[in-house]
């Protein structure tokens, strides 16, 4: 399990809005799942708060990609070649 990282109680309110606006859009959804990750606080330029997670944890389980990208040359080659090209977004929805 990570190590939990001390998060200001000033920020606190503003964490629990960011999770509120990703639970109510459907980023996330609630988990009993055993692992955990750590919160992380990252003030912006703009003095906004970016809240992040700390993934190490879960990474150290995470199996590889036995699948790894292709080289990019030889994507664009194929491609100029194509007679025909489909392209799916992150949500395997049709372009």
């Amino acid at each position: 399990m990570t190590k939990a990282y001390h998060v200001p109680e000033t920020l606190k309110i503003e964490i629990e809005k960011q999770v509120d606006e990703l639970l109510r859009l459907g980023f996330i959804v609630p988990s009993i799942s055993p692992m955990a990750s750590g919160v992380v606080c990252v003030l912006k330029p703009d003095h906004s708060i970016r809240m992040a997670c700390d993934y190490r944890y879960l990474n150290s389980y995470t199996v590889g990609d036995a699948f790894p990208m292709p080289n990019l040359d030889d994507v664009m080659y194929r491609v100029g070649r194509a007679s025909c090209i489909t392209v799916c977004d992150a949500n395997g929805k049709l372009m």
